[in-house]
């Protein structure tokens, strides 16, 4: 669940205002649409700029963790639709995408870690949190980007190469400039697996001094 009263209207007319600095650095990371966990965490972000006593950096491990859980699961379908299309093509390439989403989804748990106010304070670590924060959804807005190109990719890839099938998987054996095509698939798929480990392993070495 996300905390509804971090981000209520209320909140937001009772917090300070944010430092020009820090809007500057926002401006730059909003968003054209997002989800339900998308929107929580940026309405999170925008919280935690005005944040001077720690209240709301609490909840921050907490929210990106449920925010991981849901990317992690759109991840998951988009690996099975790109496998589905491929199906046995390409040696095989999209069980082994499955595979590895799979080993993915299993050793990738996304820690949740409580740190009280007072240790944030007194430690000094509330705006290195702040910066670590900014710097996160630099990692997410790329993979976001990723994300989208890889959808229009595939899609792209299905109304070209589907073989004349109506599920849009291959049925016959692409030539060479289509397999080229279809490779390039496969590394986009890649590297979006390796943008959705970076923020995981980064944020939650942030804090250690």
């Amino acid at each position: 669940y996300f905390l509804c009263y971090s981000f209520g209207e209320g909140d937001r007319t009772a917090s300070p205002q944010l430092s020009p600095f820090f809007s500057a650095i926002l401006a730059a990371f909003q968003p054209t649409a997002c989800d339900a966990a998308e929107e929580a965490w940026r309405s999170h972000i925008n919280q935690l700029m005005c944040d001077s006593d720690g209240s709301c950096a609490v909840y921050t491990f907490h929210v990106f963790s449920s925010l991981f859980k849901n990317i992690q699961k759109r991840f998951c379908f988009l690996t099975c639709d790109a496998a589905s299309y491929l199906g046995d093509n390409l040696r095989g390439i999209g069980s082994k995408f499955v595979s590895s989403s799979q080993m993915l989804t299993s050793c990738s748990e996304c820690p949740t870690l409580f740190v009280d106010a007072e240790t944030l304070l007194s430690c000094g670590l509330l705006e290195k949190l702040k910066f670590s924060v900014l710097e996160l959804q630099e990692y997410l807005d790329t993979y976001n980007n990723r994300k989208e190109a890889t959808l229009s990719w595939l899609a792209n890839c299905k109304a070209t190469f589907s073989g004349g099938s109506r599920d849009g998987v291959i049925t016959c054996q692409p030539g060479d400039s289509e397999e080229k095509v279809i490779k390039n698939l496969g590394y986009m798929m890649v590297f979006l697996e390796e943008d959705l480990c970076v923020p995981c392993i980064d944020f939650n070495f942030s804090l250690i001094p």
